[in-house]
C-alpha cells in the first residue's frame, strides 16, 4: 500500500524523533528529505558543506539492533544461546523479523516505519535468467 503524503511525513518525523532519541551526535549540517519526486523515498541531504573526516552522526550501542539489544533474546533465555549458534546474517535476520513483529512496541518501530515497502530490487533478489543480462557489463564480477 502506498504511503500517503500525511503517513511519510509522520513516518519521517518520528523517525528524526528517534534519531535525537538514540543517537550521540546528530550534525545540524544534515537533514531527511522528501526526494519522492525523483523516486527516491526519503535520504539524506546536506544543507551545509561537510568537511573531510566531519562526524556527521554517531549512535550509541542499545541502539543497534543485534541479539543483545534485541526482545528475541530476553523472551526466553535460551534464545540467545540458539541465536549466538547461527551465522551472523542468520541471527540478524531472526532479530530483525521479531522486532518488525512486534510492530509499535519494538524500541526500533520509527525506522522499521521509513524503509521502503514498494519490494527490493536488490540483485540478491534477481532471478538466474535475469541476472543473465547483465553478463555483458562487469557489475557481476566486482569482487
Amino acid at each position: 500500500m502506498p504511503d500517503t503524503t500525511t503517513s511519510f511525513t509522520e513516518n519521517t518525523n518520528k523517525f528524526h524523533k528517534w534519531l535525537a532519541e538514540n543517537f550521540e551526535q546528530l550534525s545540524p549540517k544534515i537533514e531527511i528529505a522528501d526526494l519522492r519526486d525523483s523516486n527516491q523515498g526519503r535520504g539524506l541531504i546536506a544543507k551545509q558543506d561537510i568537511e573531510e573526516d566531519e562526524v556527521l552522526f554517531e549512535m550509541s550501542r542499545d541502539a543497534i539492533l543485534n541479539i543483545e539489544t534485541s526482545q528475541l533474546s530476553k523472551v526466553h533465555p535460551e534464545n540467545a544461546e540458539k541465536l549466538n549458534n547461527l551465522t551472523q546474517w542468520e541471527s540478524l535476520i531472526l532479530v530483525l523479523a521479531y522486532e518488525m513483529m512486534l510492530g509499535s512496541s519494538s524500541k526500533w518501530s520509527a525506522y522499521f516505519n521509513v524503509l521502503p515497502s514498494g519490494g527490493y530490487n536488490s540483485l540478491m533478489f534477481w532471478k538466474e535468467e535475469e541476472l543473465e543480462s547483465l553478463k555483458p557489463s562487469r557489475v557481476l564480477n566486482l569482487n
